[in-house]
C-alpha cells in the first residue's frame, strides 16, 4: 500500500501547479469576467457557441483534471452546457503544445487522426448539449441566510425567523 500512496503523492506534486492555475482561472471566470461578456462570447446558439468555447479553451493548455474548475465557472456564469463542455474538452484535446508534440513524434496519420478526433469530440459533446439546454439568465447570488452577527448561543436570528430553511439553521448553528 505504500507504493500506490507514494505514486499518488508524486502525481499530485507534478500537477499541483497546473491544478492551482486551473483553480485560479476558474475563480477568475466566476468573479472577474463580466457576466455579460462571457454570456455574449459563450452563450451563442448552436455551433457558434461551440466554436467560441473551443477557441477559448484550446490556448488554456490545461489537463482534463485542471480544466474542471474553469468549466464550473463558465457554466455557472452562462448556464450554457454546450459551449462550457466545448471549452472543457478543447483545453486538453486541442492543446497547441500537445498537438505540436504529437505531430513531431508520431506519424502523420496518427497526428491527423488525433486532431480530427479531438475536434469531433468537442462537437459531439457540445452540439447535443447546446441543443438540449436553453439560455437562461445566470443565477442570482445566493441569498444570505444568516445575519452577519451571530448571537452568543450560536443561533442565527435571520435563519431562525425563517423556519422553512432548515439547512440555513444548520449552517448558522455551526458558525
Amino acid at each position: 500500500w505504500a507504493r500506490p500512496l507514494a505514486d499518488t503523492l508524486n502525481y499530485f506534486s507534478w500537477i499541483a501547479i497546473a491544478l492551482g492555475f486551473g483553480i485560479v482561472m476558474g475563480a477568475l471566470v466566476r468573479s472577474a469576467l463580466p457576466a455579460r461578456w462571457l454570456s455574449r462570447a459563450l452563450a451563442t446558439e448552436g455551433s457558434l457557441g461551440i466554436a467560441a468555447g473551443a477557441a477559448i479553451g484550446a490556448p488554456l493548455m490545461l489537463c482534463s483534471c485542471c480544466i474542471a474548475p474553469v468549466f464550473d465557472g463558465a457554466y455557472a456564469r452562462t448556464r450554457r452546457l454546450g459551449p462550457a463542455l466545448a471549452l472543457m474538452l478543447a483545453a486538453p484535446g486541442l492543446n497547441p503544445a500537445d498537438l505540436a508534440l504529437v505531430f513531431l513524434v508520431f506519424p502523420r496519420e496518427i497526428a491527423v487522426s488525433r486532431l480530427v478526433l479531438s475536434l469531433a469530440a468537442v462537437a459531439a459533446a457540445g452540439l447535443p448539449a447546446s441543443a438540449s439546454t436553453s439560455a437562461t439568465a445566470p443565477p442570482s447570488p445566493p441569498r444570505m441566510l444568516c445575519s452577519s452577527r451571530v448571537t452568543t448561543n450560536r443561533v442565527c436570528s435571520a435563519a431562525a425567523s425563517n423556519a422553512s430553511t432548515s439547512s440555513g439553521l444548520i449552517v448558522c448553528m455551526l458558525m
